[in-house]
C-alpha cells in the first residue's frame, strides 16, 4: 500500500518480483490494491495491463476486478494466455466483472489442463448464468483434491438445488477429511431438516463451532444474544498453547466463533420449530430470497432481530440490532 500510494515504480517492481519466487505472498499484494483508492491507480494499474510479463499483467487483472473496472479487450486476450495463473485470473476477473461476452471462453477452459483455471473457468460461467454445465463441472472438480477443491464444494452447494446438495453432502459423509466441509456445507444448503443434526455434531469438539455457526446460517439465531453459548469442552484444544514441547503451532481456523451448548440449543430449536419450512432453504432465519439476501448486504448484520416476523417487510435497519460475528 505505501508503495501504491507513494507512486514508488521500484518498490512495486521489488514486491512483484517477490511474487515470483514466493507465490504464497501474493494475495497480499493483490489485497492492497484493492485497499487504495481508484484515483492512486492511474496509470500504475494501465502500466501493468499493458506490461510484457504475465505476472504484471494478471496482477493488473485483480486490481481492476477490485475496482469493478472493465479492462476491456485485454480481458479476452488473457482468458486464452499462455501462462496458466495469468489465464486463471483473468477467467476469475469475467465472472467478477459480469463479461457475459466471454461466457464461451469459460465454458471452452472447462477442459484446461491446469486445475486452476478449471476451477476458475466453471466458477466463472456459473456466476454468468449458466448451471448445467457450470456446476456439472464444479462438482466433478469438489471431488479432487485439488488446491481449491473446498472452494469449489462451498460454491457447488450454493447454487444447487437441495436434492442435488444432499447428494453431494452424502458422498463426503465417509471421508473424515472432509468432515468439516460436510457441517459447513449443511449451513450452505439451509434446510431445518438438518437442525437436529447440527445439534448433534455440536458434541463434536473438532466441529462444534462449525456447527454452531451452520445453526446460525439458517436460523439466524445469534447463540450469545440468544443464551446458546457454552464453555469449551474439556479436552479439546483449539489453536496453540502455551507448552513449548508442543510443536503443533497452528492458528485456530475457528477462533472467534463461540461454543455452542447442544442442550440449550435444542431447546431452543423445539420452542422454534415452526417458524422453520422444511425441504424449503433458509438463510438467517428465514425463507431464501433476495430481499433477505438485500437485509444482510444492505445492514452488514449476519442475523435479523429474533424472532422475525414471517410477513415483516421492515427496513434493513429494523433487521437486525448489530453485526453479527460469523464469517461471511
Amino acid at each position: 500500500m505505501r508503495a501504491l500510494e507513494d507512486r514508488d515504480p521500484e518498490g512495486l517492481a521489488q514486491l512483484i518480483a517477490l511474487v515470483a519466487r514466493r507465490p504464497s505472498v501474493e494475495p497480499g499484494l493483490i489485497s492492497a490494491f484493492g485497499w487504495v483508492s481508484g484515483r492512486q491507480l492511474h496509470g500504475i494499474v494501465a502500466d501493468l495491463l499493458s506490461a510484457a510479463e504475465p505476472a504484471q499483467r494478471s496482477l493488473g487483472i485483480a486490481a481492476c476486478a477490485l475496482h469493478r473496472v472493465d479492462p476491456g479487450e485485454r480481458l479476452g486476450g488473457a482468458c486464452h494466455a499462455a501462462e496458466p495463473r495469468l489465464r486463471a485470473r483473468a477467467l476469475r476477473a469475467a465472472g467478477e466483472l459480469g463479461r457475459r461476452d466471454l461466457l464461451d471462453s469459460c465454458l471452452a477452459a472447462r477442459a484446461d489442463p491446469d486445475p486452476g483455471v478449471r476451477l476458475h473457468a466453471a466458477s466463472a460461467a456459473l456466476i454468468l448464468g449458466e448451471r448445467q454445465r457450470a456446476l456439472a463441472a464444479l462438482e466433478a472438480y469438489a471431488n479432487t483434491a485439488a488446491p481449491g477443491a473446498d472452494d469449489a464444494a462451498r460454491l457447488l452447494l450454493r447454487a444447487s438445488e437441495l436434492p442435488r446438495a444432499y447428494r453431494f453432502l452424502r458422498s463426503l459423509q465417509g471421508d473424515p477429511r472432509r468432515r468439516r466441509l460436510l457441517v459447513i456445507g449443511t449451513g450452505l444448503i439451509g434446510d431445518p431438516r438438518a437442525l437436529p443434526w447440527l445439534i448433534e455434531r455440536m458434541s463434536e469438539g473438532a466441529v462444534a463451532r462449525l456447527a454452531g455457526e451452520a445453526f446460525t446460517l439458517i436460523t439466524g439465531a445469534d447463540l450469545g444474544e440468544q443464551g446458546l453459548a457454552g464453555d469449551r469442552p474439556d479436552g479439546v484444544g483449539a489453536g496453540p498453547t502455551d507448552d513449548p514441547e508442543d510443536t503443533d503451532v497452528g492458528l485456530d481456523p475457528d477462533a472467534g466463533l463461540p461454543w455452542p451448548d447442544p442442550g440449550k440449543t435444542a431447546a431452543w430449536r423445539q420452542t422454534h420449530r415452526d417458524r422453520f419450512i422444511a425441504g424449503t432453504r433458509h438463510f438467517m432465519g428465514e425463507p431464501l430470497d433476495a430481499r433477505v439476501c438485500e437485509r444482510v448486504l444492505r445492514t452488514g448484520c449476519h442475523h435479523p432481530a429474533w424472532p422475525p416476523a414471517r410477513s415483516s417487510r421492515a427496513g434493513p435497519a429494523a433487521s437486525c440490532r448489530r453485526a453479527g460475528r460469523s464469517r461471511p
